[in-house]
């Protein structure tokens, strides 16, 4: 097992990036940009959480998209174009539609029923030591794969067309 301790986001990647150079003689996957190799069995800890920002990565990550897709999260949009005007590469990756399957935002503040983010901080407010909150992002019903196995991703680009609880 591969153990990172180290002080930053930026330190950690770094030494993610060496172990994965260690490990080109891995077998590839493909993937949705290309062929990837995963790590396994890896265990990061960050002692100070306040340092989250990766400069190092080639190349650079937009500030300016990051901030974006943290507003669109905190209001729980999904819909693409705000989005695609500041990652315009971002489309090749999660489809050309108008709204993204699994948009974080939407998936915290509406896709249950009910905002997660709000009925967290109430129930963190009314009880600091509580350890019952888990924010759920992956839905089951949205996110499985078909029954052949093909990944939900291959059948976004229905979802322009269609209802999105329409299997693929």
């Amino acid at each position: 097992m591969l153990s990172v301790d180290v002080v930053s986001a930026d330190e950690a990647w770094l030494l993610s990036v060496a172990a994965l150079k260690d490990r080109a003689h891995q077998p590839r996957q493909g993937g949705r940009g290309g062929s990837t190799t995963e790590l396994l069995h890896v265990a990061i800890q960050l002692r100070d959480s306040r340092q989250r920002w990766v400069v190092s990565r080639t190349p650079a990550l937009s500030v300016a998209f990051s901030i974006v897709e943290v507003i669109g999260i905190l209001n729980g949009r999904r819909d693409s174009e705000y989005l695609n005007f500041f990652n315009p590469l971002l489309p090749r990756f999660a489809g050309e539609v108008p709204e993204y399957h699994g948009a974080y935002g939407f998936r915290l503040r509406r896709n249950l029923g009910f905002d997660q983010l709000q009925r967290a901080s109430e129930a963190l407010r009314a009880n600091p030591e509580g350890r019952q909150i888990v924010l759920q992002i992956w839905d089951a019903k949205l996110d499985f794969p078909s029954e052949d196995g093909a990944p939900i991703s291959e059948c976004q680009g229905r979802y322009a067309r269609a209802s999105i609880t329409d299997q693929c």
